[in-house]
């Protein structure tokens, strides 16, 4: 009983300590390797849902390369074209308009991609 009361605030400090938080987008340093593990999954909606991770880690470090590399190798079309708007309005957030407005030209939906260049036009 005695070892309960010790261990629970033991394991609360080693939670402190190590920084029990949610993760945040990893370094840039790190994407290239992602994205290279990313094409090797067999499955296609399990490769297109990491490819998407990238993406999105990518967009929110500014950057673009990676981005456009990810984006345009998910399959799924409606995916791809979601996490382009998205990916594109984060580049945008990040100060790297060019990379954004490259990635939003590659939404196939005429209403969506409307919908993200009016977005970055207005700054939101």
């Amino acid at each position: 009983m005695r070892s309960g009361a010790i261990g629970l605030p033991l394991v609360l400090l080693l939670c402190l300590l190590a920084g029990c938080k949610k993760s945040e987008p990893s370094r840039t340093e790190d994407l290239q390797p992602r994205l290279g593990a990313a094409m090797q999954i067999n499955s296609v909606k399990d490769r297109d849902d990491a490819l998407k991770a990238v993406a999105v880690d990518a967009a929110s470090l500014g950057a673009g390369d990676i981005v456009k590399q990810a984006v345009g190798a998910i399959n799924n079309v409606s995916l791809h074209d979601e996490t382009a708007s998205d990916c594109a309005l984060r580049l945008a957030k990040a100060r790297q308009g060019n990379a954004a407005k490259d990635v939003a030209q590659e939404i196939n939906s005429v209403q969506l991609r409307d919908r993200t260049f009016k977005k970055m036009a207005e700054g939101s």
